[in-house]
C-alpha cells in the first residue's frame, strides 16, 4: 500500500623545504641556485615549468623516507611530498608508483595521485586511470578520480561511473555519488534519477537524495519520495528518513504528514519515531 499523498503546509601542493629529521636530504634545492628556498619562493605556483632537478631531487626525497626504517615519515610523504611531485609532474608520480612494491603503500599512493591530480586536472586523471591494464586496481583509481571529481562535475562523473559499471565492483558508488551530486546541484541529481531503470538501485539512490532533500526542503523530499518510490521497505525507510529531518525542523508539519500514513507498521514506525524524538529533547 503506497503513503498517502501529502497535501503540503508548504593538498595544498606547496612544500615547505623541510628540515629533515634524517638531515636535509628531503631539501628541494632552487631552480637557479644551489641554496634552498622558501616554501613561497619556490612552489608559489607548482605548475610554472618545474626544473628536472626538483623533480628528481623530490622523486629521491619520496624514496629515501620510504625505505627509511618503519617506512619513513608518513606525513612528510602523503601531505607534503608526493602531492608536490604530483602538482610539479604527474608522469613522475607514475613512475613513482610503477617502482613501488605492491601493498598498501602502493595503493595509498594510487588513491592519493587520483585525488589530487583530479582536483587540478579532472580529464587528465581520467584519461590515466581508464588505461590502467589491472582490472580491480582500474576499478579502485576510477572511483577515486568520481567520487573527486563528482565536488565539481558530478554529471560528468557519474556518466564514467555508468560507462566503467563501477557499480558492478561496488553497489554503493552510485548511490554514493548521487549524495554527492544531490548536494551539489540538486535539480540535476533527481532529473538524472528519476530517468534510471525501475529496480531496487533506482530506489535506493532516490531514498539517498530525498535524505539530502529533507535537510533543506523536508516537505518536497516527503512527496518525491511518495512520487517516486514504490510501496515497501524502501519507501518505508526513506519516508521515516525524511520524516526524521522534518520533524527537527517543523515538528507540527511533520506530525501532520505522519498522520497520513495507512495504518499499519509504516504509521506505528512514524508515531514510534516522533515520540522517541520527543523524548530525547531532539525538537526545537
Amino acid at each position: 500500500m503506497v503513503i498517502l499523498r501529502h497535501h503540503p503546509t508548504r593538498i595544498q601542493p606547496a612544500v615547505e623545504s623541510r628540515t629533515s629529521q634524517r638531515g636535509s636530504a628531503a631539501r628541494i634545492p632552487a631552480r637557479t641556485t644551489g641554496e634552498t628556498r622558501t616554501r613561497k619562493e619556490t612552489f608559489s605556483d607548482p605548475w610554472d615549468s618545474p626544473t628536472e632537478n626538483q623533480v628528481a631531487n623530490l622523486t629521491s626525497a619520496i624514496w629515501r623516507e620510504l625505505n627509511a626504517p618503519g617506512g619513513g615519515d608518513h606525513d612528510a610523504i602523503f601531505d607534503r611530498l608526493f602531492p608536490t611531485l604530483i602538482a610539479l609532474d604527474p608522469a613522475a608520480a607514475i613512475r613513482l608508483i610503477a617502482a613501488a612494491p605492491a601493498g598498501r603503500t602502493h595503493e595509498e599512493l594510487m588513491r592519493q595521485l587520483a585525488r589530487t591530480w583530479t582536483t587540478k586536472d579532472p580529464a587528465a586523471a581520467l584519461a590515466w586511470a581508464e588505461q590502467l591494464t589491472n582490472s580491480t586496481e582500474q576499478c579502485r583509481t576510477l572511483i577515486e578520480v568520481t567520487k573527486q571529481l563528482a565536488e565539481t562535475d558530478p554529471a560528468t562523473a557519474m556518466t564514467a561511473v555508468e560507462s566503467h559499471h563501477l557499480g558492478d565492483y561496488d553497489q554503493s558508488v552510485m548511490e554514493d555519488l548521487a549524495m554527492v551530486w544531490s548536494r551539489v546541484d540538486l535539480p540535476g541529481a533527481q532529473a538524472w534519477a528519476v530517468r534510471l531503470p525501475a529496480g531496487v538501485q533506482r530506489d535506493e539512490i532516490i531514498s539517498r537524495i530525498a535524505f539530502m532533500a529533507a535537510r533543506t526542503a523536508p516537505e518536497e523530499a516527503a512527496r518525491w519520495v511518495v512520487a517516486n518510490i514504490p510501496a515497501g521497505s524502501v519507501q518505508t525507510e526513506a519516508a521515516i528518513s525524511v520524516l526524521h529531518q522534518w520533524a527537527q525542523q517543523d515538528f507540527a508539519a511533520a506530525k501532520a504528514w505522519a498522520e497520513q500514513f495507512p495504518p499499519g507498521s509504516i504509521h506505528e514506525r512514524a508515531q514510534a519515531e516522533l515520540a522517541n524524538m520527543t523524548d530525547k529533547g531532539m525538537i526545537r
